[in-house]
């Protein structure tokens, strides 16, 4: 898990924790006689620190699992000490530059005095949709790529390459960075001297990055509108190419947010590959080229796995956080909010301190069943998810005898989008897996049943009809349709 492109990565569920642990140095620590130790240096627990002593024999065993999978906090984030590695490290991270050149189209570089925490929210989304990317965005194409419209009038004639051209710089300087193979994405933490003046707005900011992938995205999709506008079908697929490289990126980075951020862009992506193979001015060359675009992710593709690896490392912080750190901080105003509205704040926060390990421990034994079934076709994942959510609701509202909650608090929050996710990113290789299907039998390609759908297990079905190839799968919106080089 650990290389040199790994830096800190981390799911968006546990960015909270992350700020909490850098602003609150001083929080206060809640002491404890050691019970059960590991036979492992104390610094490996870096960022986990509470579980070096653990007092549940459950929590226990699945530590020593971690351990043993090498999958500690300190064993997956990989932190930049040496100043030199560090700069090295900043100039090949695509991420860093997404938020170099994109951030000035959410945060301005000023706040107005009277903006409090209640309306900044709303004063950042205005700020966003006033910028020019967002002007940019509201002509979007991408509400045309549906290939059931008849025309393709879908660029906004006020915008047009006068718009695009204020965003070329930003646009050639990330495919630049795509070019380049020692590229990766890693997660960005900035510290906005704007935010500081800001009541009860915290002075650390982690960014995910994944948020600017889809500006980049729409540039290269309004240059696609354009090329396929005026027939220029290689201009069009290069710049395809460059929105599924940079997706590829993303999903490398072992985060689930990040993954699901990518997957948006990527399945918007085959929205518009099957907009530019249905040009008619779309050749056999082009499809040749667009089949070794596919087959790189395809080969590529990483595996689920190493998402929810990173993802139970990220969990492990988020524990240790709220056991060193202010409860509310940490679990952010809403979740906090939620849990004292049904337990009152001193019965949660009891609850919380007594039956922490309990809470971990059951995380952590979901956590590596989620795992185990990582290899899994989607539809084989139901009963293992199923048992984790019937477990979760079992003990909500529950008690011990003293009235002290005994609700598995923190799992609830890092466990309930698990299966939202995981059915997201099968749609994605679902969508990968149909294209390649497609592609190769568009050029001849007739033994596919190899290649299944992730959400099912079962071959794609193909139709030829009127010089077409039609894949439909129910878990997609709509079939994929490639010309039939062969039949011409």
């Amino acid at each position: 898990m650990s290389n040199k492109h790994q830096k800190i990565f981390l799911p968006s569920a546990i960015i909270v924790a992350i700020v909490a642990f850098f602003v609150f140095s001083n929080a206060r620590r809640y002491s404890r006689e050691p019970r059960i130790t590991f036979d492992i240096p104390f610094s490996r627990f870096s960022r986990a620190d509470s579980l070096f002593y653990t007092k549940t024999n459950e929590l226990a065993i699945e530590v020593k699992k971690v351990i043993e999978q090498n999958g500690l906090p300190a064993d997956v984030f990989v932190e930049y000490k040496d100043p030199e590695e560090s700069r090295e490290h900043d100039a090949t991270n695509i991420a860093l530059g997404l938020y170099k050149l994109f951030d000035e189209y959410y945060t301005p570089e000023e706040f107005p005095e009277n903006v409090g925490e209640s309306d900044l929210s709303k004063f950042l989304k205005e700020y966003r949709e006033n910028s020019d990317l967002g002007k940019l965005e509201a002509a979007s194409p991408a509400g045309v790529w549906d290939v059931d419209r008849k025309t393709f009038d879908c660029i906004n004639a006020t915008l047009g390459r006068a718009a695009l051209a204020k965003f070329e710089f930003k646009r050639q300087t990330i495919r630049k960075m795509l070019e380049n193979r020692e590229t990766h994405f890693s997660h960005v933490f900035v510290y906005p001297d704007s935010l500081k003046s800001l009541k009860n707005v915290r002075k650390v900011v982690s960014t995910e990055p994944s948020k600017y992938l889809s500006d980049y995205a729409l540039l290269e999709e309004h240059v696609i509108a354009q090329a396929l506008l005026e027939g220029n079908i290689e201009e069009a697929t290069h710049a395809l190419a460059y929105i599924f490289r940079i997706a590829h990126l993303a999903s490398n980075l072992a985060a689930v947010r990040v993954r699901y951020d990518a997957a948006v862009v990527r399945l918007q992506a085959f929205e518009v590959m099957q907009r530019v193979v249905l040009a008619p001015q779309f050749k056999i060359d082009d499809m040749r080229y667009l089949r070794e675009i596919i087959s790189e992710q395809y080969i590529d593709w990483v595996p689920e796995f190493i998402t929810w690896f990173g993802d139970r490392a990220g969990g492990m912080v988020l524990y240790h956080s709220l056991y060193a750190y202010e409860l509310s901080d940490v679990l952010g105003n809403e979740n906090f909010d939620f849990m004292i509205s049904r337990w009152g704040e001193d019965k949660f926060r009891r609850g919380f301190k007594v039956y922490r390990e309990a809470d971990e421990a059951f995380y952590l034994q979901s956590m590596q069943k989620i795992l185990d079934v990582c290899d899994r076709y989607f539809a084989e994942r139901m009963d293992t998810l199923k048992q984790i959510r019937e477990e979760l609701s079992a003990k909500e509202d529950t008690h011990d005898n003293k009235g002290i909650p005994t609700e598995y608090f923190a799992a609830t929050i890092l466990l309930k989008d698990v299966e939202r996710y995981m059915r997201f990113f099968a749609q994605d290789e679902s969508a990968l897996n149909r294209a390649m299907v497609a592609t190769y039998s568009s050029l001849g390609q007739t033994n596919m049943d190899t290649i299944r759908d992730p959400l099912t297990g079962k071959p794609f079905q193909k139709q030829e009809e009127e010089g077409l190839i039609i894949i439909a799968t129910e878990h997609l919106p709509r079939p994929f349709r490639v010309p039939n080089f062969t039949a011409q």
